[in-house]
């Protein structure tokens, strides 16, 4: 869930996968004798995490390596048990979806902020086949820099007879974007992307995604048009700002304007094939708006410089 693993209060539930799940998966995961090392940690050398890191180590594991894994086994619970993960799996509260999606394309989707993961949290993004001739569903990712908040974005899918199963990361590349195409989506009933944030510290984890079904033959290059939000933003020195032009390819002009509207600097102007880019800006202009603009199709979002 998108409360963090050493989250005190209980809300729907979800306290348990901290205070109890954690350690089932501890225990079936890695060895039985996971748990009381860790407690032996805590007693004579400090901070929980650091005492499972500690710990984990021993046993060739990250604790953000581990932690992944761990918020994968979860979407494995309750009715979604596939007898492969949690032996117990039946008897866990399920995992709930944190926003769930059945029209495409999704140009631009977001968390609730009050549902972004805090340190150690997830989201479970589900997206529901509708109906039509599709056999793929592309998904785009666009997270904070890896450099700066190392997330992960996974895929488990759900197949017309009722079956789940995992299918795999999606790769992020530096500047936190990255996408899959999950194929056979004609023979599925849903796919869910569990985004993960497996630092210590760092709460709210923002991040956008995008989704459309495709067709025969084409899967291999869909790409959803969309302005990502800028990272880091606000920001002092530069800011990346992320797109995707969209299957087709156009004409591709990113232009930063002023809170009255008045144009301030073009950043791109030129023709573009389909695919992922990343534009700078060092915010001499002052704070303002990014706009992109593709052979007509238009998305903008605010940016702050901080002085």
């Amino acid at each position: 869930p998108y409360k963090s693993l050493d989250w005190a209060e209980d809300v729907a539930g979800l306290r348990m996968y901290g205070s109890c799940v954690w350690n089932f998966f501890l225990d079936e995961y890695i060895d039985t004798m996971v748990i009381p090392e860790i407690w032996y940690q805590c007693e004579n050398f400090g901070p929980t995490y650091t005492a499972m890191s500690n710990v984990l180590a021993t046993y060739g594991l990250s604790l953000e390596e581990a932690f992944k894994e761990f918020t994968i086994w979860n979407w494995f619970t309750a009715s979604r048990n596939d007898g492969n993960h949690y032996e117990e799996a039946q008897y866990f509260q399920m995992v709930p979806n944190t926003m769930t999606h059945s029209v495409f394309p999704i140009g631009s989707g977001a968390p609730f902020e009050s549902r972004r993961p805090d340190h150690m949290g997830a989201n479970y993004i589900t997206f529901n086949h509708s109906p039509g001739s599709y056999t793929a569903l592309h998904i785009g990712y666009h997270g904070p820099p890896l450099i700066s908040l190392p997330s992960y974005a996974y895929i488990v899918t759900k197949d017309n007879g009722g079956d789940t199963a995992e299918y795999g990361d999606i790769a992020i590349n530096p500047w936190g974007i990255g996408d899959i195409t999950v194929d056979g989506w004609n023979d599925l009933s849903r796919a869910v992307m569990i985004v993960g944030n497996p630092t210590t510290e760092v709460n709210d984890m923002n991040y956008t995604y995008s989704a459309e079904q495709v067709g025969t033959g084409v899967s291999d290059e869909a790409h959803v048009f969309a302005l990502r939000a800028a990272s880091p933003n606000p920001f002092t020195e530069t800011t990346s700002i992320a797109y995707t032009v969209p299957t087709g390819g156009g004409l591709v002009e990113i232009t930063i304007y002023d809170v009255n509207g008045r144009e301030l600097r073009s950043l791109v102007a030129e023709r573009m094939d389909a695919g992922d880019g990343v534009a700078l800006w060092d915010g001499l202009d002052n704070s303002g708006l990014a706009r992109l603009d593709v052979d007509g199709l238009t998305a903008s979002g605010k940016l702050m410089v901080l002085k």
